[in-house]
């Protein structure tokens, strides 16, 4: 008797497994148990919706520069504002991708 495949949640995927998410077509890659530690962020709320699409083919129609040092946020665990950056943009992307502002490195705070 043939077995019947079930296809696995996102949740049984490997935790280290790369998601792609796309900001202003470019592509990058976070790690699924990287964004795991962060719960109530965009990308983690989003998770789901971001592996079944393999690859996570959903565009976010937003600016890339504020967009790698939340990456590198979910990487390092440390948040630090790029310096070509306005620091009311980059409160509004914080906002927008669910992260705390209180979480940005001294050496930032004074921009």
């Amino acid at each position: 008797m043939d077995k019947i495949r079930v296809p696995r949640s996102y949740m049984e995927y490997s935790k280290s497994s790369p998601v792609e998410v796309y900001v202003a077509g470019n592509r990058f890659e976070i790690p699924k148990d990287k964004i795991l530690k962060y719960p109530g962020t965009l990308l983690e709320k989003m998770l789901p919706e971001l592996t079944k699409e393999k690859g996570g083919n959903i565009n976010f129609d937003r600016p890339d520069d504020p967009f790698k040092a939340v990456q590198g946020y979910y990487l390092t665990g440390k948040l630090h504002m790029p310096l070509g950056v306005c620091p009311g943009q980059f409160a509004e992307e914080l906002e927008f991708w669910g992260i705390r502002p209180n979480l940005l490195e001294p050496c930032c705070l004074y921009r």
